[in-house]
């Protein structure tokens, strides 16, 4: 780790994400500005229903999530909003209860778990190489490992998004124009930052193979 310039690989990384978090951030405020008529809440009941898992309870939380065998839970921004922002956040929930449904419990959640587990191990890891110059091997391991829990992790979330999309159509709360380019400007910029997480562990690996041999 010789090479002080391969310190701005990590660090040109983060500075990547800290963008496309604030692209984010825009496509999620622009889409709170766009009313849909319904609360979070009751587009997840009405998804839910036209999915069949009436049984799925929806309730105030303090994140948005799907807990296995628990129900839905929604930030109370969610639950109670009427924005195009809150109904695709809630429809996206909705979306991993189907998922778990079509793929089974052990299949999905078990190695989705270990996904969002080894990601901050791997992002830490590498920081300490990268400032340090030390533990050029294990943050390698742990780059490599996290590389398949992470694209998975990323494959779900990219398709409960997709699914999300289709939910709100089926229930026919996109049909607006306005609010159809709302929900997919967000979608969208979601999809970018996920699909950087998909490649840091990878490009990172290779970074350390890289740094190791100097």
């Amino acid at each position: 780790m010789s090479d002080p310039s391969l310190i701005l690989l990590p660090w040109g990384l983060g500075v990547l994400d800290l963008a496309l978090w604030v692209a984010t951030a825009w496509a999620k405020r622009r889409a709170s500005r766009v009313p849909v008529g319904i609360s979070g809440m009751e587009a997840a009941r009405l998804a839910l229903r036209s999915q069949g898992l009436r049984e799925v309870p929806v309730r105030l939380g303090r994140a948005n999530r799907f807990i296995l065998w628990d129900g839905i839970e929604l930030t109370p921004d969610v639950y109670a909003g009427d924005s195009a922002a809150s109904v695709v956040t809630a429809a996206h929930e909705v979306a991993h209860a189907v998922q778990v449904r079509g793929a089974g419990e052990r299949r999905l959640t078990y190695p989705y778990a270990a996904g969002r587990l080894v990601f901050p191990l791997c992002v830490l890891a590498v920081l300490a190489a990268a400032l340090t110059g030390q533990g050029v091997s294990t943050a390698l391991v742990i780059s490599l490992v996290s590389t398949p829990l992470v694209l998975f992790v990323v494959l779900v979330e990219v398709d409960a998004d997709r699914k999300a999309l289709g939910l709100l159509d089926e229930v026919g709360l996109l049909r607006d124009p306005e609010r159809r380019k709302a929900a997919v400007l967000l979608i969208q910029a979601r999809a970018a930052r996920l699909i950087l997480w998909a490649l840091a562990p990878a490009v990172l690996s290779l970074w350390l193979a890289q740094a190791g041999v100097r």
